[in-house]
């Protein structure tokens, strides 16, 4: 007989690439799917689309991007800090009303605050608050190809500073005081700085 807790546990942490197949593809795709990063059927077939998705993942968290699930990647998938856009995606559609942080309506600054608390990461409530911590970090303001999924970003159109998280494939969510709602934009980090 086979326990199978400890089996589950094992299929869990076993290193993976495009072309394998079974129950352990399948857990790796579910987890993928939890964190916001795979939208395919749960198939048990490591495809193309899980290649991406591991890829996307291994960004995120600042791993070789490889598109294969090794140890350290399925360590950093499976730990409680995993960073998920999940509930940023989530949010999309919600009413603005500034100054709110949820759970049926956000602020601008509130969205993103809302979004990090659920990982355990406290933000100021503000966007001027957030900008100034921010500036105060390593790598504020590069280039934008070096965001990552998963990313707090800021927008600043003219005297106006949004905010919001950049959920990959250049797009970035936020709530939109012009829109009245949380919105997902592409290509807004396609360019410049």
């Amino acid at each position: 007989c086979v326990d199978m807790s400890a089996y589950t546990d094992a299929m869990s942490a076993c290193a993976l690439r495009q072309g394998d197949k079974g129950y352990a593809v399948q857990l790796l795709q579910a987890r993928l799917k939890a964190l916001g990063y795979y939208d395919g059927k749960v198939s048990g077939e490591y495809d193309k689309a899980t290649v991406t998705a591991v890829t996307f993942f291994q960004r995120g968290h600042e791993l070789e991007e490889t598109g294969e699930a090794d140890e350290e990647t399925r360590a950093r998938m499976n730990a409680s800090d995993a960073l998920s856009y999940e509930r940023a995606i989530a949010c999309v559609g919600s009413v603005y009303e500034a100054g709110k942080a949820g759970p049926t309506s956000y602020g601008n600054a509130g969205m993103v605050y809302a979004c990090f608390k659920e990982i355990d990461i406290t933000l100021e409530p503000t966007i001027s608050l957030q900008l100034e911590y921010a500036k105060k970090q390593k790598g504020w303001n590069e280039s934008v190809r070096q965001v990552k999924v998963g990313q707090q970003v800021f927008l600043k159109k003219g005297q106006t500073v949004l905010t919001g998280i950049y959920v990959g494939d250049s797009v970035f969510i936020y709530a939109s005081p012009v829109e009245e709602k949380v919105i997902a934009v592409r290509s807004v980090m396609s360019t410049g700085k």
